[in-house]
């Protein structure tokens, strides 16, 4: 219907499962014009719609406090086009990181922790990161005005009611 960009960010427990899952997308849709997969090794990849620039990275490495310099040294022409900045990061998982929206202002860049879907494994058991909110979340942008809405869903909200699950 529409063009789609997929972009992969791989975690830091999952840099070859996230490069496997990239690789299957860009050959299963090798041939359709309408669908950009982009593979890109670069830890932060950056991203435009209308006056919007993201930054979309895991998290791990470039502290929020830092993503604004980085943006505008290894962006800069995108940086002095888009009058919006958006910084997009994984990373963290307990509860007091994922809530749904925490956002903070930095030198003009909006940063957002972005939940994770992802449920507690062995690893998270080992450092004691267990019960971690289950999350996905969907942002809204308008091409001129920026960010404009956003769309929360949590598994388990699903699953303990009565509601259908729909596939």
């Amino acid at each position: 219907i529409a063009p789609v960009d997929v972009v992969i960010v791989p975690g830091n427990h999952d840099e070859h499962t996230a490069w496997c899952v990239g690789d299957a997308l860009h050959c299963w849709y090798n041939n359709d014009k309408s669908v950009e997969v982009d593979m890109n090794p670069h830890p932060t990849k950056y991203y435009s719609y209308g006056q919007t620039m993201f930054a979309l990275t895991h998290g791990k490495d470039i502290r929020p406090e830092r993503l604004p310099g980085v943006m505008s040294t290894e962006q800069s022409e995108m940086w002095a086009t888009c009058r919006y900045k958006e910084g997009l990061v994984g990373h963290l998982h307990h509860k007091r990181e994922t809530v749904f929206m925490p956002t903070q202002e930095l030198g003009g860049v909006r940063v957002r922790q972005m939940p994770s879907l992802v449920s507690s494994d062995a690893y998270h058991a080992r450092h004691g990161y267990v019960g971690s909110l289950r999350a996905a979340q969907g942002l809204l942008y308008h091409a001129n005005n920026g960010y404009e809405a956003e769309i929360a869903y949590n598994p388990r909200s699903i699953q303990e009611s009565n509601a259908p699950i729909i596939k």
